[in-house]
């Protein structure tokens, strides 16, 4: 399944080297309270106020840089098998300008750059070595199988690009 994309592996080999620096990096941004799974699916819309949403499972909170919780907000459909890869290049720059102007308004710190480094930076330490499904490679290739898998080395490639996009 992975002949077609001969440089996957070494791409991401390269960004299992930068983790340390990417690290370090992220640790001198602002440090803001996060859920740690803003999925779709844990952010409810109540029938009676349609204009909120409110967050569940908190499990995963704690503190990371600002546009960290972006990430599964991002990707969750695409690793779900809802929402195609394809899609995620136009959806990115809505979620972050949308979080930026919300910190704004809540007097948080974190433009654009800040918010969208957060997400790319976040999505790599927790996302991208995680989207190949390898628990599910012991099994017979199926035809589902194979159509999961070339989704998720979509997902895998369209990830490991963002973090070899990011400077360190």
């Amino acid at each position: 399944m992975l002949a077609p994309h001969p440089d996957l592996r070494a791409d991401l080999n390269r960004l299992a080297e930068r983790i340390p620096a990417l690290i370090a990096r992220l640790k001198r941004f602002p440090q803001l309270l996060t859920h740690g799974d803003a999925s779709p699916q844990n952010l409810l819309v109540p029938a009676d106020r349609p204009d909120t949403f409110v967050a569940i499972d908190w499990s995963l909170g704690g503190l990371a840089a600002p546009g960290d919780d972006l990430g599964q907000l991002l990707i969750g459909h695409a690793h779900a098998g809802i929402l195609d890869v394809a899609e995620l290049a136009a959806l990115r720059p809505t979620i972050v300008d949308a979080y930026a102007t919300g910190l704004r308004a809540e007097g948080a710190p974190g433009d654009e750059a800040t918010v969208a480094y957060g997400l790319d930076g976040g999505i790599q330490l927790r996302s991208t070595f995680t989207a190949l499904p390898l628990d599910r490679l012991a099994g017979p290739l199926t035809d589902e199988l194979a159509a999961h898998l070339e989704r998720r080395i979509a997902l895998t490639r369209y990830l490991a690009d963002l973090g070899l996009a990011l400077t360190l």
